[in-house]
C-alpha cells in the first residue's frame, strides 16, 4: 500500500482544521440613481447559496482586494486577489475584530411594512415611518423571477430588511425557487430614486481557506 507523503499528510491535517469558505456563485450587480445625479455602481461578489455569506471584490493597487465579514466570529477577512487572464488567485491578507455586539436603537422598529403582489412576478413594498400610515419613508417596486437558488435582496440598508424579505416570500409556494432580478426605490427623506439590477448570476467553485494563524491588524477606523 502506497503511503502519503508526509507533507501531503500535514496539508490535508491543516485544511481539516482550518476555517475554510465556500462560494457557489459569481454575482454582478448594478445600482443607478435615476433622480438628479444619475450616478450608477457595479458591485461584485462570491456567494453561498447555503449560508448566505458574501465575499466583496473592489479595485485595489495592480488587482482587487477580497473582503467578507464572518457573523458568528465577528472577524472580517481580506485576500489579495491577482488576476492573469480569466485566473483568480486569492492570497490571505489580514483579518480584522469586531467588538462585541452592542444594544443598538432600532429607528425602524415603528414602520409599518406593506406587501403587495401586483402579479405574480411583481411585487410593490411600502414601508410607512407609523402604524398610522401617515408618512411614507420608501417604495420598492419589486420583478422576481424564476432562479435555480432563492436569491433576495434588496437595495437598502435596512434593518428590517430580513422581515421584507420574509414577507416577499410568504406569497410563494410549490418550492420553487426565486431571486429579485430588479427593484427601483424611491427614498422620500432625501427625495431620490434608484434603480437595482443583478446583471450577472453565475455558477462557480471557489473555497478559500485562513490560514491557523491568522494576522489581526488594527481597523483603519480605530488608528
Amino acid at each position: 500500500m502506497q503511503k502519503t507523503p508526509s507533507f501531503l499528510l500535514l496539508f490535508f491535517i491543516n485544511f481539516l482544521f482550518s476555517q475554510s469558505y465556500h462560494f457557489d456563485y459569481f454575482v454582478e450587480n448594478t445600482s443607478k440613481e435615476t433622480s438628479a445625479k444619475e450616478n450608477t455602481w457595479i458591485g461584485n461578489y462570491f456567494y453561498d447559496s447555503k449560508s448566505g455569506q458574501k465575499l466583496h471584490l473592489k479595485n485595489h493597487e495592480n488587482g482587487f482586494l477580497a473582503s467578507m465579514y464572518d457573523k458568528e466570529s465577528q472577524k472580517s477577512h481580506y485576500f489579495y486577489v491577482s488576476k492573469e487572464k480569466s485566473q483568480l488567485t486569492f492570497t490571505y491578507a489580514y483579518s480584522f475584530e469586531h467588538e462585541g455586539s452592542k444594544t443598538i436603537k432600532d429607528i425602524n422598529k415603528n414602520d409599518d411594512i406593506e406587501v403587495v403582489k401586483i402579479d405574480s412576478l411583481n411585487y410593490k413594498v411600502n414601508i410607512f415611518k407609523d402604524k398610522q400610515k401617515r408618512k411614507k419613508k420608501y417604495t420598492m417596486d419589486i420583478f422576481i423571477e424564476k432562479n435555480a437558488v432563492d436569491f433576495f435582496e434588496i437595495p437598502m440598508e435596512y434593518s428590517r430588511s430580513e422581515e421584507v424579505i420574509q414577507r416577499l416570500k410568504s406569497y410563494f409556494c410549490c418550492n420553487q425557487k426565486y431571486m429579485i432580478k430588479s427593484s427601483d426605490l424611491a427614498n422620500f427623506k432625501y427625495n431620490e430614486t434608484y434603480h437595482f439590477e443583478i446583471t450577472k448570476f453565475e455558477k462557480t467553485d471557489l473555497t478559500l481557506v485562513l490560514p491557523e494563524k491568522l494576522k489581526i491588524e488594527v481597523p483603519f477606523w480605530k488608528k
